[in-house]
């Protein structure tokens, strides 16, 4: 079963790179999006669910971008997290902001070369609607390359 795959990817992710969400509950787990991967966030539970769609394949450096997510909001706190969470759908200098700061978290933590390798393969299979998204909001792949040169 693919969620016991990624939860034990998950686990093995905190373990390594991410010590602080130790005490946190974070489960993997399918959902019927569209498409892509997301958090949700249950702040007064301590409980993350990272929810994929279609997307197919998580890499490491994915799981690393989804976890970036929930360090930053464990380090913003509540009400720091639910006025970007809320900002983010009307601003997309803010959006890209958080986005791509969780992709530059994923890489100082080692995980550059998946980020990489997953961008390239989400772009050359999704449609251009989500194409264009991916371009306006993240890191290209030439961004990771950069950064992951740096760190």
């Amino acid at each position: 079963m693919p969620e016991e795959k990624y939860n034990k990817i998950v686990r093995e992710l905190i373990k390594k790179s991410f010590p602080e969400l130790k005490s946190h509950k974070i489960i993997f787990k399918e959902t019927n999006l569209t498409y892509g991967v997301r958090v949700y966030y249950f702040y007064f539970f301590s409980l993350y669910l990272i929810g994929r769609g279609r997307e197919k394949g998580l890499s490491k450096g994915g799981l690393a971008h989804e976890l970036s997510h929930i360090e930053m909001f464990k380090n913003w706190g509540f009400w720091k997290t639910a006025l970007l969470s809320f900002l983010q759908f009307f601003s997309m200098k803010i959006r890209r902001k958080i986005e791509a700061g969780a992709d530059v978290n994923a890489i100082k933590k080692g995980y550059g070369k998946e980020l990489y390798k997953a961008r390239k393969r989400t772009l050359s299979k999704v449609d251009e609607r989500i194409k264009r998204l991916i371009k306006k909001y993240y890191l290209s792949p030439k961004e990771i390359k950069s950064y992951t040169k740096r760190y």
